[in-house]
C-alpha cells in the first residue's frame, strides 16, 4: 500500500507559484496566437475572492471551447520547455485521459493509485476542452450517459488497481482491456462540428459536470456551461497577473458552487484536491 502525502505549508505555496509560471506561459502562447481560454472553477473563484490562489488549492483549471483547444494543441510546442510541456493522448500513447495537462518541467508528482501508469509525471494543471451538448434536456442526458461510459473506460486503467472493492477492481480490470486509443477515437467522433458559433451549452466530455450538484440549476442548465462563458471574456487579476475568465463570472461560479460561492467552506473542508504518493520539486 502506497503512503499518502499531502502538500501543505511552504511547499504548497511553492507548488502554487510553479503552477502560476505555467499559467503565465499558457496566457503568453494563447495571446500570441489569438486563442481564447478562460480560468475556471477554483482558479476563477480564487481570482474573484482572493485575487490569487485559494490558500489551500493545489491546482489550476483552464477551459476552452473545442475549437480553441484544437488551436492550442497545434501551437503547444511554443511553450517554454524549461517551464512546462503539454501532454495528451496524442503526444503520449500511454496517457489515458481525454483532456490535456500542462506539466511543470523538472518535477515529479504521482497521484495515489496511479503509480503504475507509464506517462511522464510532474506537477500539473488541467486544460479542459468543452464540447457542445444537444439542445434538449433528453439529448443532454443521453449524451452525458455516453460520456459517462467513456469516462469509466479511461478511469478503468487506474481503478483496477486503486478501487477498494474487489468486485469493482475486477470489473474495471475487464474494462481496462479496452485500449484507450479506441475510447479516444469514439470521443473524437462525438466532437465533430463543435465550435464557437453554435448556441449550444458546452461541457467537459470526461469530467462530471459540477452543475449537476447544484439544486438551484434548472434541468436544462445542469449539464454544461453557457457558451458565452467561454467566448465573452474579461481579464481578472490573479497573483499580480491578468488572465481571462468569463465576463459573467458570477453566473459561472454559481452554476458550479451555488449562489453562496463567495462564502469559504468550513475549515475542515479546506483541503487540497488529491493526495499523492510521491512528489519532488526537482526530479533530476
Amino acid at each position: 500500500m502506497q503512503s499518502i502525502k499531502y502538500i501543505t505549508g511552504d511547499e504548497l505555496r511553492k507548488l502554487q507559484l510553479m503552477l502560476l509560471d505555467c499559467l503565465v506561459e499558457i496566457d503568453r502562447v494563447c495571446r500570441a496566437n489569438n486563442i481564447r481560454y478562460c480560468i475556471a472553477y477554483g482558479t476563477l473563484l480564487g481570482a474573484i475572492r482572493n485575487k490569487g490562489f485559494i490558500p489551500w488549492d493545489d491546482d489550476v483549471d483552464v477551459v476552452m471551447t473545442r475549437e480553441e483547444y484544437n488551436k492550442f494543441t497545434r501551437v503547444a510546442d511554443q511553450l517554454n520547455p524549461s517551464v512546462c510541456f503539454f501532454q495528451d493522448n496524442d503526444t503520449e500513447a500511454t496517457y489515458p485521459w481525454g483532456y490535456g495537462k500542462i506539466r511543470r518541467a523538472g518535477t515529479k508528482y504521482i497521484r495515489v493509485g496511479q503509480e503504475h501508469l507509464k506517462h511522464r509525471t510532474g506537477f500539473m494543471m488541467d486544460i479542459f476542452p468543452m464540447d457542445d451538448l444537444p439542445k434538449s434536456v433528453l439529448g443532454q442526458k443521453l449524451f452525458y450517459g455516453v460520456c459517462f461510459i467513456l469516462r469509466k473506460m479511461t478511469y478503468a486503467h487506474v481503478a483496477w488497481v486503486s478501487e477498494p472493492s474487489a468486485f469493482w477492481r475486477s470489473w474495471f480490470k475487464v474494462l481496462s482491456f479496452i485500449p484507450t486509443r479506441w475510447v479516444h477515437r469514439v470521443s473524437k467522433l462525438l466532437q465533430h462540428g463543435h465550435n464557437n458559433s453554435t448556441p449550444n451549452r458546452a461541457h467537459m466530455m470526461f469530467i462530471k459536470p459540477d452543475g449537476l450538484g447544484v439544486s438551484e440549476n434548472r434541468p436544462d442548465e445542469r449539464y454544461g456551461w453557457r457558451k458565452e462563458w467561454l467566448t465573452d471574456l474579461a481579464e481578472y487579476e490573479f497573483e499580480g497577473h491578468l488572465f481571462f475568465g468569463p465576463k459573467d463570472y458570477a453566473a459561472s461560479l454559481a452554476w458550479s458552487y451555488g449562489p453562496n460561492f463567495m462564502t469559504p467552506p468550513p475549515t475542515a473542508d479546506r483541503q487540497s484536491n488529491a493526495p499523492c504518493s510521491d512528489y519532488s520539486f526537482e526530479n533530476n
